[in-house]
């Protein structure tokens, strides 16, 4: 959604393509994954939540509900809000200035579209692993990933020269479909509160 994105397998340079497996072990990727102390509910499509979300924004929504459901879904892991959530992905009080269809997207298919700031890098090491997430520091000597994007402090340290190659991945580090846990009620509670820009007194709201 940000400025500078990029979609699918164009998200790198065809001259940073990645790499080959190394002796079989495939770059990882994410998983779907419920919310702890969510059940899944169904296998959202983009297409079907739409009308049901544009339908459901003309009013009624509740403010509080949405705001807790963006904890909930693990939204604030990664993402601020108002100043409050993580800072591993992009600032999400401003998502009013994007489409229902666009937010939907980002959050039911992630790697369909991936700011440039926020690709994956994919480290192949000269002894076939592969260790995969976002590089917040590097130098000369080391290049320092952060595979968990819900413990931004845990890096994993890789000697320069135990690397073979080090590539832009097309996979993002956020799971698809975090909101298979919600019912339509709660998707369109949760995507009013996204394009709020936190303020509950909007129409919506009442």
């Amino acid at each position: 959604m940000a400025t500078g994105a990029v979609r699918g397998a164009d998200a790198a340079p065809k001259t940073a393509a990645l790499s080959p497996p190394v002796n079989g072990q495939p770059a990882p990727e994410t998983t779907t994954q419920a919310p702890a102390g969510r059940s899944f509910v169904k296998s959202w499509t983009v297409d079907e939540l739409v009308p049901l979300v544009n339908k459901g924004l003309k009013g009624k929504r509740d403010f509080e509900r949405g705001k807790k459901l963006f904890t909930e879904a693990a939204c604030s892991a990664c993402h601020l809000f108002a100043g409050d959530g993580g800072g591993v992905g992009p600032d999400l009080t401003g998502s009013g200035t994007f489409s229902v269809r666009d937010l939907l997207e980002s959050i039911i298919e992630p790697s369909k579209l991936i700011s440039s700031l926020y690709v994956t890098t994919v480290v192949v090491k000269k002894d076939g692993g592969v260790v995969a997430g976002r590089v917040p520091e590097e130098s000369d000597t080391t290049v320092s990933v952060m595979e968990d994007v819900q413990d931004p402090a845990k890096l994993t340290v890789i000697q320069r020269e135990d690397i073979r190659t080090v590539t832009p991945s097309t996979v993002s580090l956020m799971p698809p479909g975090l909101i298979y846990t919600l019912n339509a009620d709660e998707i369109s509670d949760l995507l009013a509160f996204l394009v709020s820009g936190n303020d509950s007194t909007l129409r919506m709201f009442q």
